[in-house]
């Protein structure tokens, strides 16, 4: 391509110098780079509130995080650039076809960063701690679990037998006095 002429990436205009591609300002990468944090936070509340059918979910808090590695340490890093947390009565009200996500986010109270092409965080409103004692460590259950018959799959006279079986049982594996009809 000639020195001068213009080629279109991603709807910014972009010009070559001297053989070199100069792509849009930092601003405008930053812009975008934030208006797609936003609209990533307000879908996914969107989701989870949408999913949740039964209304378990009262409020939300949504802490967005990337990880990176530390240009000054070279350790990698995980750097909160979007919080929020918001109730389902607030957050049911919002017309999301018809706003502007940043604006959004600002009424619903969330910390964006103001510069997330540099990596900038902001405080979450909640920082979860994995080391709580109250979260518990993933184990398999399922291959653990006895060769037990599911009891939908059985024919009726199965049914009959196993239902036998556990009430002759008086809890302590003795028989107590029951029979089969």
């Amino acid at each position: 391509m000639s020195q001068g002429r213009s080629e279109r990436v991603e709807n910014t205009r972009v010009k070559r110098r001297k053989g070199a591609l100069i792509g849009p300002s930092f601003c405008v990468l930053t812009e975008r780079a934030t208006i797609v944090i936003a609209q990533v936070t307000l879908r996914t509340l969107h989701e989870l509130f949408k999913a949740d059918r039964t209304g378990y979910l009262d409020t939300v808090v949504f802490n967005g995080y990337v990880e990176s590695v530390d240009k000054g340490t070279g350790r990698l890093v995980r750097i909160c650039l979007v919080t929020v947390r918001t109730s389902r009565d607030t957050f049911t009200q919002l017309n999301l076809g018809k706003v502007d996500p940043l604006a959004c986010l600002n009424v619903l109270n969330a910390s964006v960063s103001k510069s997330p092409a540099e990596l900038a965080p902001v405080r979450p409103v909640l920082e979860f701690n994995m080391v709580d004692p109250r979260f518990i460590e993933e184990t398999d259950v399922l291959s653990e679990l006895d060769q037990r018959p599911n009891l939908m799959e059985l024919t009726p006279k199965e049914f009959e037998i196993a239902n036998y079986q556990f009430i002759s049982k008086d809890g302590s594996g003795n028989a107590s006095n029951s029979s089969l009809t």
